[in-house]
């Protein structure tokens, strides 16, 4: 049922089908293989550049002949999409071309355009398109059906009267809009300068400086108080460990702690101590006798009680803790993965980073290849169409990927073959990173944030597994920041009409590595920054919202006579 012929009008207006106010034109793309059509100065209008305002330009232009054999709409044409995304509007303000996913209305009379344009943007029309498009993939209205849509229509005095009303209000709400569309750009700048900034070390203090300050600072303690070291005890022992400035650790025992603290800062008590400054005691212990003392200075110094000792410390259980540098970490995810490694034939060294345009690391950073800190780098299995559409499983698509986001609201479902090799390599865990390589989204990337039971990727989707998961949300970061990952894979992506990523270029991509300290500070600041962002971006996507039902009860009180 036509809900313009069901409502009742105000006296003197009257229902009238779009043929009846003007000439209704298809659109029409001049040949492409004709190259002397384009390249000119005059618009070429898409539904994307309809946008329920007026038009005077497109992105596409045609030549002189381009438009002698294109369909030109004149000024005061209204031009409405009706194919795929239908009921987008624009008025035309100069003359313009127009595609063939474009119906356009060339009013009877001119002074009706604008009286048009504005009762094909509202809601009851919107109804009419959709009751009348064609049931297939892509929604259809073709140049018969669209004709025969109704809008009311009121005599010229009152369409004047209504129309300037309309505009009147229309000015005020889209100054409000424009403020938002302000703050919204504004807050995805800041989202890049956030990441841009933990990419770079920018965002919170460095791992290294910070270490160094307090070291400086505990040195000076010790050797101005000495209150930091357990005083002398009778029969008491101690066996110590301390830091230098080239990052050594020296070890000894001593009988008075404080007293061999002066000797070493002075550069009296050993070689090795006076070449190289001594910064802080990081760990120390208690022995009843100087046998037991001896008996333990001799193992920390072994192989395996220096290995003990640099783990206590790593892991706070010493009396001061050290870091693992950005150089030390990768040193041993290099060591773990080539433990972890279970393929046939010899261990392949892993692809170097392309360090081509790396901006210069702070103190204390490394860099390193994707496939340096990933122990498995896949994609989809190419065989797997008999098992779509059915079982508990979820094939993840490209789609799915969002900038930081995995978006599984839209499911795929798979019924993967138990036991099969294939289910395995291509099964999603916690941590995981997803890229996508191939279509419009190439580059997207996303951390797997939760355990996922029988979710696949599938062939558009690269799956990174970091050998140190705790990584994850770092590398997410840095591989999602536009001017980091993302600049070096806009650099590789190839294929015009359906751009690709390769694995050689995921293998080569390079990642700066901080310690995993400051990841940690680094993370838990961009997700600070980034809570705060979303929140704003709700606010004004709901006051967005709120403009486009204001805007339709504008045009609802306009074309049903109560707006004057």
């Amino acid at each position: 049922m036509n809900p313009v012929t069901t409502k009742r009008l105000r006296d003197g207006w009257k229902s009238v089908e779009l043929r009846e106010v003007g000439r209704i034109v298809t659109g029409s793309t001049p040949p492409k293989a004709k190259t002397e059509y384009y390249g000119g100065s005059f618009p070429f209008v898409k539904p994307p550049e309809l946008r329920h305002s007026p038009v005077n330009d497109a992105e596409d232009k045609l030549s002189d002949k381009g438009a002698e054999v294109a369909d030109v709409a004149p000024v005061g044409s209204v031009l409405v999409s009706c194919i795929g995304n239908l009921g987008k509007t624009g008025r035309a303000t100069q003359p313009v071309a127009f595609n063939q996913q474009i119906n356009a209305i060339i009013p009877h009379e001119p002074n009706a355009s604008k009286w048009i344009f504005y009762a094909v943007q509202t809601s009851d029309f919107a109804s009419q398109l959709a009751n009348v498009a064609s049931a297939t993939t892509i929604a259809i209205v073709n140049k018969t059906k669209f004709s025969g849509l109704r809008i009311p229509l009121a005599p010229e005095d009152e369409q004047r009267q209504i129309v300037a009303e309309i505009e009147k209000q229309f000015t005020r709400l889209e100054a409000g809009v424009a403020g938002l569309r302000r703050v919204q750009a504004n807050l995805k700048r800041y989202r890049a300068a956030v990441l841009k900034a933990a990419c770079e070390g920018k965002l919170v203090p460095n791992e290294a400086c910070l270490r160094q300050a307090e070291r400086g600072r505990q040195a000076e303690l010790a050797r101005q108080e000495g209150r930091t070291l357990p005083a002398p005890r009778p029969g008491v022992f101690f066996v110590y460990a301390l830091r230098c400035d080239n990052e050594s650790i020296y070890i000894g025992q001593t009988q008075d702690l404080q007293k061999r603290w002066q000797e070493h800062v002075t550069g009296q008590a050993a070689d090795w101590t006076s070449q190289h400054k001594p910064v802080l005691i990081v760990h120390n212990e208690e022995c009843s006798s100087r046998q037991e003392a001896v008996a333990r200075e001799k193992w920390l110094k072994t192989g395996f009680g220096r290995k003990w000792l640099r783990r206590e410390i790593a892991a706070g259980r010493a009396r001061q803790a050290g870091y693992e540098t950005g150089a030390q970490l990768l040193e041993r995810i290099l060591t773990e993965r080539r433990q972890k490694w279970n393929g046939k034939g010899k261990y392949k060294e892993p692809e170097k980073p392309d360090t081509i345009n790396i901006a210069e690391l702070p103190e204390g950073w490394s860099v390193a290849s994707v496939e340096q800190l990933c122990s498995n780098i896949t994609s989809g299995s190419r065989d797997w169409s008999k098992f779509y559409g059915k079982g508990a499983g979820t094939f993840v698509l490209a789609q799915n990927v969002r900038p930081m986001r995995l978006d599984l609201t839209e499911r795929q479902s798979v019924a993967a073959p138990v036991g099969d090799a294939e289910t395995e390599r291509t099964r999603i865990q916690l941590n995981d990173l997803l890229v996508t390589i191939v279509g419009a989204k190439t580059g997207d990337v996303c951390r797997v944030p939760t355990e996922l039971d029988d979710h696949f990727v599938c062939q558009s989707v690269a799956l990174l597994r970091p050998v140190v998961p705790a990584s994850a949300k770092f590398f997410e970061i840095y591989l999602a920041s536009a001017e980091h990952g993302q600049a070096q894979w806009k650099r590789y992506i190839y294929g015009q009409g359906r751009p690709h990523l390769s694995f050689e270029q995921l293998r080569m991509t390079a990642v700066p590595l901080p310690s995993l300290g400051e990841q940690e500070r680094i993370v838990s600041e961009v997700e600070r920054c980034l809570s705060v962002v979303e929140e704003l971006e709700a606010v004004v996507n709901a006051n967005l919202q709120r403009a486009t039902r204001l805007r339709q009860s504008i045009l609802q009180q306009a074309f049903s006579g109560t707006l004057i």
